[in-house]
């Protein structure tokens, strides 16, 4: 049984090359499925292997890359031209033979998973800004929806969400039902909301915006649909 492991602390970058960096790690995760490595070992090699580049991709590209070389929709790589890409594109990762070697060398984990998890962050809300559809001031989704845009699973979106709303970073409510979903918004979405209203009319203003601080405290409670703060059993993404 074949893998592939790193050695150094260099990887040459392929972006430029012609051949690309999704194309070179798909081929290197392919190598992966067709000696039998697992895919979570697969997708830890594919993280390492981004995180070395000077310009990463995303961990959903990376978890895309790897999904696609373990659908079985894929020949299995010919070895002979792994070794031939590694040679050009990835000289740091050798083919090595017998058992799994797997030699960790790149950053830890833990840096790796709070890298991600700040990606996740600003996709977020950047999903959020770009919303159309806005509940007062709240936009709504799916769990499924938002877990398709950002390409993580579920129980790491719900810890996304959790560790947003205790930082206070956006406001978080869960609803139940036909019109169920995920209501989230920002500070700043709310004020936009307000304002827009002009309900309350207070000479105190929340910095950075025209919109007075009672007025936007009051709209973060305001009615949506009955809400409960816990994921929907489903019918709702």
């Amino acid at each position: 049984m074949r893998c592939l492991t790193f050695e150094g602390n260099t990887i040459s970058n392929a972006q430029g090359s012609g051949y690309g960096r999704n194309n070179t790690l798909l081929t290197l995760c392919l190598a992966q499925y067709s000696s039998g490595v697992s895919k979570v070992e697969a997708y830890d090699f594919a993280d390492q292997w981004s995180s070395a580049q000077s310009d990463p991709l995303k961990d959903n590209e990376v978890r895309t890359i790897v999904r696609s070389a373990y659908s079985g929709r894929y020949q299995g790589a010919n070895m002979g031209y792994v070794r031939e890409l590694c040679a050009r594109y990835a000289p740091q990762t050798k083919i090595m033979s017998g058992l799994h070697a797997w030699n960790h060398v790149k950053k830890p984990r833990a840096q790796r998973s709070y890298s991600h998890q700040e990606e996740w962050r600003r996709d977020l809300l950047s999903l959020m800004n770009r919303s159309t559809d806005l509940v007062k001031g709240h936009a709504r989704f799916t769990y499924q929806a938002l877990q398709d845009s950002l390409g993580i699973s579920r129980q790491s979106l719900l810890r996304l969400l959790n560790e947003m709303q205790s930082q206070a970073t956006i406001s978080v409510r869960r609803v139940l039902g036909r019109n169920g979903g995920l209501y989230l918004a920002t500070a700043r979405m709310i004020a936009k909301y307000v304002g827009s209203q002009h309900t309350l009319n207070s000479p105190r203003v929340v910095e950075g915006t025209s919109v007075p601080h009672t007025a936007l405290k009051i709209t973060m409670q305001m009615t949506l649909p009955p809400m409960q703060d816990r994921p929907d059993p489903g019918g709702t993404g």
